[in-house]
């Protein structure tokens, strides 16, 4: 398989000088032959969005290498944590929040297996598969992309949505609202995609792809693309074992102040 990742800042956050609120992990498991990825996309209106990203994709990827198999349980104890360290302010509000979604994914040969998926919030996931795109989890905000409120963690009336997503020969990708809504609305960024990721691209041409300029998508962007090996064979950088795959928290890059983009990638086959 080909794995890629990056995270970059959007327009918003730099017109600002504001940080980039999103945040990914990845990790793999030998044992269970399986890949799990974990995204989140803190919300902009609040001060420690950043804070509460970055610890429930850590959380969340702790408790999945440590053993956990049940998802809606992982998400459970993520928002455990976050109800203890993301205070509230004096008017009763958390200074913090975040979607989350968690996929895991079997690798079986060459093959990718069925997703398991669950999710807090508007943070997609898309199967790409046969020059098509098919988005695998109904959304908050479906009607849209926009307009309606999202779930977020933590919660005290938390709600965890669950799915399965077949790769069907396809690649799958994890996304936050800033690359998702851009799929689910525009018609060419829907198109330019497709042909972008056909195949996996390079690494620094994942990357740049992710930051496309498109009016009015102006949201911080996160994806983690996952291609079967069929597709990995066409991958320009050199392979990997499974037993290599990279595990980054995706924070501030040492480069940049803001982390204004960070890209990862690895291949397997």
């Amino acid at each position: 398989m080909a794995v890629r990742a990056a995270s970059a800042r959007g327009l918003s956050h730099r017109q600002r000088g504001t940080e980039r609120q999103d945040a990914f992990l990845c990790a793999w498991d030998a044992d269970r032959s399986s890949l799990f990825i974990a995204v989140a996309d803190g919300v902009g209106s609040k001060a420690r969005s950043r804070e509460a990203s970055t610890a429930a994709v850590r959380v969340a990827a702790e408790a999945w290498s440590a053993g956990a198999s049940d998802l809606t349980d992982i998400v459970t104890g993520v928002n455990r944590y976050l109800l203890r360290v993301i205070p509230c302010n004096e008017d009763g509000f958390r200074v913090g929040a975040t979607t989350l979604t968690l996929l895991e994914l079997p690798v079986h040969g060459e093959g990718l297996g069925v997703a398991e998926i669950a999710w807090v919030g508007d943070t997609p996931v898309w199967l790409f598969s046969d020059g098509l795109w098919s988005e695998m989890t109904p959304q908050d905000d479906a009607g849209d992309g926009f307009a309606a409120p999202i779930s977020a963690l933590p919660s005290t009336r938390l709600q965890v949505q669950r799915a399965v997503a077949p790769a069907n020969g396809g690649a799958l990708f994890v996304m936050t609202d800033g690359v998702g809504n851009a799929i689910r609305n525009s018609a060419e960024a829907r198109a330019a995609l497709a042909e972008w990721w056909a195949d996996p691209p390079g690494i620094y041409a994942f990357g740049a792809q992710v930051e496309f300029a498109r009016k009015s998508f102006v949201d911080d962007r996160t994806v983690v693309g996952v291609w079967p090996a069929a597709k990995a064979a066409a991958a320009q950088e050199p392979a990997l074992r499974a037993d290599q795959m990279m595990s980054a928290v995706v924070g501030p890059d040492e480069r940049t102040e803001k982390g204004d983009i960070v890209a990862a990638s690895n291949d397997a086959r």
